[in-house]
């Protein structure tokens, strides 16, 4: 899933993709390094499994 995040295009992840979603966020707070990164990785895993427990939501991760 993280591959397909563009900082300049829109991508949208259904509730479906949020188990890998949410592995990939976890492997990925193994490089934050600052408590600030670790707030934002928990951030968007709360918002992960919140629409994984909910079909009919979907994440958008919106680029410039």
């Amino acid at each position: 899933m993280l591959e397909r995040i563009d900082p300049y295009r829109s991508v949208i992840l259904t509730s479906a993709e949020m188990p890998q979603f949410i592995g990939e966020l976890a492997r990925l707070r193994a490089f934050a390094v600052t408590a600030e990164d670790v707030r934002v990785l928990q951030e968007f895993e709360d918002l992960a499994r919140e629409c994984a427990a909910n079909p009919a939501l979907e994440l958008h991760l919106d680029g410039d």
